[in-house]
């Protein structure tokens, strides 16, 4: 790709082995997603409405979330959740949404109305969404019941056929923790896996969930953890 300079800048990139998805800036101040052969051939190029926020690919195409750039307090609204393929093109597919994450047939996303109208450039207070291709009907996912209350969430990943978040938990100072959280098509209802703190990254990816977290209290960061195949068993089958 072009150095500082060029006529195109990246600003994400996606990748499953086999495409490579990247978010690229025009010199108009346009955008557009572009995909990508193992051997460096664009196998498509994607123009997007307006500004993307974020990209994942699927296992016909990308889904992505873009919206409205308000310069005034550098910030992005108005969002819209759109899934492409090469036989349908860009279809909106939802509005509202921030950070998604997909995995084959299944795709999951950060959904915050309030934000997305108010154009704040990221969620506050979001839910989570699943869909499975065409990605047209999604389904709420959170927040998840708990005694503690639910206060938003911190992180949101799809692999190996499982939709994966952190649900924040517990009072807005020092007690507050993640709970990581899981879900699978065909389960009427999430499961929840205590964890010790905030979580600053995750990923799911070849049967593993891992995740790096940070605790306030203790002031250590660690890296974690678990394989999917605890999952049933905790559901309870």
């Amino acid at each position: 790709m072009p150095a500082y300079g060029g006529k195109k800048s990246v600003d994400k990139i996606r990748w499953d082995g086999h495409t490579l998805a990247l978010s690229e800036a025009l010199p108009d101040e346009s955008w557009q997603i572009q995909l990508w052969d193992i051997a460096g051939k664009v196998q498509a190029t994607i123009p997007v409405k307006g500004t993307p926020y974020d990209l994942a690919l699927t296992k016909d195409g990308v889904i992505y979330t873009a919206g409205t750039t308000f310069p005034a307090n550098d910030a992005i609204g108005l969002m819209r959740t759109y899934a492409w393929t090469k036989a349908t093109g860009s279809v909106q597919v939802g509005t509202g949404s921030f950070a998604v994450a997909a995995d084959g047939d299944l795709a999951v996303w950060m959904n915050d109305p309030d934000s997305s109208a108010n154009g704040t450039g990221y969620p506050i207070s979001p839910r989570v969404y699943a869909a499975e291709t065409p990605f047209t009907g999604s389904t709420p996912l959170s927040p998840v019941l708990s005694n503690k209350g639910t206060n938003g969430i911190d992180a949101v990943a799809a692999g190996s056929g499982t939709a994966i978040w952190m649900e924040v938990e517990g009072p807005p100072d020092k007690t507050q923790q993640d709970v990581l959280t899981a879900w699978q098509p065909g389960w009427k209802t999430p499961i929840q896996i205590k964890t010790n703190a905030m979580t600053v990254d995750l990923s799911v990816r070849g049967g593993w969930v891992v995740w790096f977290e940070y605790d306030t209290l203790t002031d250590i960061g660690r890296l974690r953890g678990v394989p999917l195949t605890i999952l049933p068993g905790w559901h309870g089958g």
